[in-house]
């Protein structure tokens, strides 16, 4: 039976994986080792839901799964989700000139 599913790349799942359970692990080099059963997470792996074919094949994701494998981790690891945070910021001097280039806009605060 075929049906519409709304699945994911691999970039958003890293994205989510990063905000859900933090600089733990590489994200996308786990993904990928998940994807030749060569690592798992406190015995759990996040496969692909299936495939998408672009210039080269590229795994796609079901949303709901990656949930639930996140929310499994929680359950292994309950300090995961009291302190997970979102990306790291950085202070920066921007100047706000809408004719100058990206490249020129910021500068880092040391």
């Amino acid at each position: 039976m075929i049906e519409r599913k709304s699945l994911i790349s691999a970039t958003e799942v890293q994205f989510a994986l990063r905000l859900g359970l933090g600089p733990l692990r590489a994200w996308s080099d786990f993904l990928a080792d998940c994807n030749r059963d060569r690592t798992n997470l406190f015995g759990l792996q996040l496969l692909p839901y299936g495939t998408r074919k672009m210039r080269a094949v590229r795994p796609m994701y079901c949303p709901a799964e990656v949930g639930d494998f996140i929310r499994a981790v929680w359950a292994e690891e309950p300090s995961l989700k009291k302190s997970w945070r979102a990306l790291d910021k950085n202070d920066f001097m921007v100047d706000t000139a809408p004719a100058l280039p990206w490249r020129c806009k910021a500068r880092q605060v040391t």
